[in-house]
């Protein structure tokens, strides 16, 4: 049987793509929330210092870092205004 997958960088784009269907399969359990996503102004300069803001509530925490960077890499989204 011959598959298409020949070279390493082929390899690549496929484990790539495998993950991120396994992640949003997994996306589709997150469970609603009763939280108003939207952002009050759509400024950028707004969203930037909304952004500050809970990076600085997150970063003290033990896990902030993690928090931080790994809920917005891995989700792609926003999943909750903190204060």
């Amino acid at each position: 049987m011959d598959l298409w997958i020949d070279t390493a960088p082929e390899v690549a784009i496929v484990c790539i793509l495998t993950l991120y269907f396994v992640a949003a399969i997994i996306n589709l359990y997150i469970p609603k929330v009763a939280i108003d996503h939207r952002l009050p102004k759509r400024n950028p300069l707004f969203i930037l210092q909304d952004f500050w803001h809970s990076l600085s509530l997150l970063w003290p925490r033990s896990a902030g870092p993690g928090v931080a960077g790994g809920d917005h890499a891995v989700l792609g989204r926003r999943r909750g205004h903190c204060g």
